[in-house]
C-alpha cells in the first residue's frame, strides 16, 4: 500500500486532510502529524514507528516548508527506498496523491507537483467600465 503522510508545524496537516477528505471521501492511507501540537514534539520518532509499522509500504512525507524543522526531520528517511519527501504541501497536491491510480510512485509525484502548481493562481480583480454588455 502507499501512504500518503502530511507533516506541518501546527494543525495544517489535520486541517488538509480534513479538507481532502471532505471532497474525496476518507483514505485509511492519508495520515496526519501536526507538529509541536499537543505534544507532537518528535518528528523523528514519528516517522520511525510509521516506518517500522509500515516496512513494505511506499511511504510519501509530505511537509509544509521546505527547510523547516519538519522537512529537516523528514529528509533524514529520504534515502530510505520506499521513502518520499516532498515540500510545499497544498490541498491540490494531495488529492492528486490520494485519487490517483499511477502505479509508478515517482511518476506520480511529479505529475502531482506539476498540476497542483497549475491550481496556485491570482484572480485579480477585472475593473468595471461602466457600461453594460447586454
Amino acid at each position: 500500500m502507499r501512504y500518503i503522510v502530511l507533516m506541518s508545524h501546527g494543525t495544517m496537516a489535520s486541517g488538509i486532510k480534513n479538507t481532502v477528505e471532505l471532497i474525496t471521501g476518507t483514505h485509511e492511507n492519508l495520515i496526519s502529524y501536526d507538529a509541536y501540537v499537543d505534544g507532537h514534539n518528535d518528528v523523528k520518532k514519528f516517522i520511525s514507528d510509521l516506518l517500522e509499522k509500515h516496512v513494505k509500504d511506499e511511504i510519501i512525507l509530505v511537509t509544509d516548508v521546505l527547510g523547516g524543522s519538519v522537512n529537516n526531520e523528514a529528509l533524514m528517511f529520504n534515502s530510505y527506498s520506499n521513502v518520499y519527501v516532498i515540500s510545499g504541501m497544498n490541498a491540490p497536491l494531495v488529492i492528486n496523491l490520494i485519487i490517483s491510480d499511477e502505479v509508478d510512485t515517482r511518476e506520480l509525484i511529479q505529475r502531482s507537483i506539476f498540476e497542483s502548481k497549475d491550481m496556485i493562481q491570482f484572480l485579480q480583480k477585472v475593473e468595471a467600465n461602466g457600461e453594460e454588455d447586454f
